[in-house]
């Protein structure tokens, strides 16, 4: 072989090297076969339409506790004669009932204050008295925080419900609740989901 075929063979190769090395980065930023950009037109900047504000879904019920310090409320111990109460309110038939908040427990004691937004809802309480049907009992009164005014109560055997419809909102209230050979008691808080 000769001496210029070699110095051809390695130019060659320099000129395939420099040709790599250029238009390599140019595929990469893809400008080597890019067509053209058309020039850039400002386009008027667009009015801003008000979005609506989205309504908060319910986290779910909430829970009701027992205070730990019952000291300061206005009422702690129930009324001797719970049978002042009557019966259980009606049905509500004719609509949905969404629970938003809950009690559920195998002692008594005195809740912690809570507020109820809604101007209409109700207290609906079962008793699960398995072990001792024929003597368990569920007593509970609903009181107003601010003055002790006893708004409604109920008295609960085993298997029974009892439900009270209660018409006062956006105020401080409570429970006193007392029960006797009970497995487990429920008191659920409940709205209906149309008003009339």
């Amino acid at each position: 072989m000769d001496v210029r075929d070699v110095i051809t063979v390695v130019g060659a190769c320099l000129i395939v090297a420099v040709l790599a090395l250029v238009v390599q980065p140019a595929l990469e930023n893809g400008t080597f076969f890019a067509e053209p950009t058309p020039p850039v037109t400002p386009t008027p900047a667009p009015t801003p339409t008000p979005t609506p504000t989205p309504v908060p879904t319910p986290a779910g019920p909430w829970r009701i506790f027992y205070t730990p310090d019952p000291h300061g409320y206005p009422v702690i111990f129930l009324p001797e004669r719970m049978s002042v109460f009557g019966a259980s309110d009606p049905e509500w038939h004719s609509t949905g009932v969404e629970t938003f908040a809950f009690l559920s427990e195998v002692r008594g004691g005195i809740t912690q204050t809570f507020t109820v937004p809604y101007p209409v809802w109700r207290v609906n309480s079962t008793l699960d008295g398995r072990n001792h049907p024929q003597s368990a009992l569920l007593e509970w009164v609903l009181v107003d925080a601010a003055n002790g005014d006893i708004l409604d109560g109920g008295e609960v055997r085993h298997l029974e419900i009892v439900r009270k419809n209660i018409q006062v909102s956006q105020k401080e209230l409570y429970f006193i609740i007392r029960v006797r050979d009970a497995d487990r008691y429920t008191i659920t808080l409940e709205r209906p989901l149309k008003l009339y």
